[in-house]
Formats: structure tokens, C-alpha cells, sequence
């Protein structure tokens, strides 16, 4: 529905308008149990598709990487298999104290500690008043 809004000067949408099939149509309390059983169904089968989607997803896998493990109780989506190996190396700056590197590997996430040498570090100069 479209009323002209004198502030503008133009027409501008006042709401929807809607046929009384629709309205008919429309979810009300009444059909809860119906939309529930619904809902339920329709998690089963996502639950079955995801089952079927891992399942070749799994086949794939193996089929591309042997040398994975394989048998009962070995879930694929859990299990880690080496495909490559993987090296980075780098220069470090002077100012790095080399023999107290560290590094660690957590959940993926590579973290490099390269403390600076006592040279390089910023100290602190007392200032004295008169």
C-alpha cells in the first residue's frame, strides 16, 4: 500500500498487503507439534547426509593417502597423516639472543619466542633534580 507523504513529496510504503489465503496459510500456534515433528525429520536426515558425506569423504582420503591408518576404531577426521613435510628458515637479527630461542606448536598455530640480548635491550636512566 502506497500513501504520498507530504514532508517528501513522494509516495512511500505504508505496509503489505496481504491475501486472506495466505493468512490462512500462515503458521499459528495450533500446528506447533506438526512444525516440531518437522524440525525433527528434517535433523535426522542432515544427520544421515553428514554420515554419508564423511563416509566418502573418508574413502577419498584413503584413496589418496595410503599410508594413512585404517581399521576399526581409527577416525579419520581425527587422525593426522603426514603428507609433506614443511621447513621455513630464516636469518635472525644481531640483536636476537640465538641460544635461548624457543619455539612451540599448539592447536596448528607455530609461536616463535627471540628474546633480544642484554646489549640491545632498552634500559632506564634515573634522572636526578636539583
Amino acid at each position: 500500500m502506497l500513501e504520498l507523504g507530504k514532508a517528501r513529496k513522494r509516495y512511500e510504503r505504508q505496509g503489505l498487503l496481504v491475501e486472506s489465503e495466505a493468512i490462512k496459510q500462515a503458521e499459528c500456534l495450533a500446528d506447533e507439534d506438526a512444525r516440531a515433528r518437522r524440525r525433527e525429520r528434517a535433523a535426522m536426515r542432515s544427520a544421515a547426509q553428514d554420515r554419508k558425506y564423511t563416509t566418502r569423504f573418508a574413502e577419498n582420503i584413503r584413496d589418496l593417502f595410503p599410508a594413512c591408518p585404517n581399521g576399526e576404531g581409527a577416525t579419520l577426521l581425527r587422525a593426522e597423516c603426514r603428507a609433506a613435510d614443511f621447513v621455513r628458515r630464516f636469518t635472525v637479527a644481531d640483536g636476537i639472543d640465538v641460544d635461548k630461542i624457543s619455539a612451540s606448536l599448539t592447536d596448528g598455530v607455530l609461536q616463535l619466542r627471540l628474546p633480544k640480548t642484554a646489549a640491545v635491550k632498552p634500559r632506564k636512566i634515573e634522572i636526578k633534580g636539583g
